[in-house]
């Protein structure tokens, strides 16, 4: 991780993206080690994420991954979890199996597992 300590917008952080697998419906493969996980932990406390990273299926296609997330944690006393959404965008090969990803924007509802270390300013 780098971290560039805080600036005029918050804390910023980045975190390369260094492999993985994924799979979902008519599509699977690896993560490339080729992007990172920009950070930003506000003044307010929330946190937004940016990646920019590369997905290459099992078929060798080449997909170009965007992914904005915020993250807000409400207070102690609050009776609601975190909200947690995220905007992603694919770029994949327009002549291939894959063009459907190019043209939905997907939204995504996340939840933090109950291991998972809270993203904080420190």
């Amino acid at each position: 991780m780098l971290n560039f300590g805080k600036s005029k917008y918050g804390e910023r952080r980045i975190i390369p993206i260094t492999g993985g697998a994924f799979k979902g419906p008519n599509v699977e493969g690896v993560v490339l080690p080729s992007g990172a996980d920009w950070q930003l932990v506000r003044p307010d406390g929330d946190v937004e994420l940016y990646a920019r990273f590369t997905l290459k299926t099992a078929a060798g296609a080449m997909i170009q991954v965007q992914n904005r997330v915020l993250i807000h944690t409400p207070s102690k006393d609050s009776r609601t979890g975190p909200y947690i959404r995220s905007v992603m965008d694919f770029e994949a090969p327009s002549v291939s199996a894959y063009d459907w990803l190019n043209h939905p924007i997907f939204l995504g509802t996340l939840t933090m597992p109950n291991k998972c270390p809270k993203i904080s300013p420190t």
